[in-house]
């Protein structure tokens, strides 16, 4: 595994990215295996695209609500 991004990510040091007009995201480290982003929905309502990662991926919810669909399936996190 080789490590790409900082061993330690902090959202307070690490740049943000705008991505669409209301999604910004901070990518805080990653490695070949797995990435860890911050995503910030500027706006109420829906934000993001559906897209899909090669590698594993995290998600943690810091407030609102995420619908993820893996394999076919959706869960609404809070």
């Amino acid at each position: 595994m080789s490590q790409k991004g900082q061993y330690f990510g902090f959202a307070a040091t690490t740049a943000v990215e705008t991505i669409t007009p209301n999604v910004e995201r901070q990518i805080l480290t990653y490695n070949d295996e797995i990435m860890l982003v911050r995503v910030i929905c500027t706006e109420a309502g829906p934000c993001g695209v559906f897209h899909d990662h090669p590698h594993v991926q995290i998600t943690s919810v810091e407030s609102g609500v995420f619908d993820i669909t893996i394999d076919g399936k959706t869960a609404r996190l809070k």
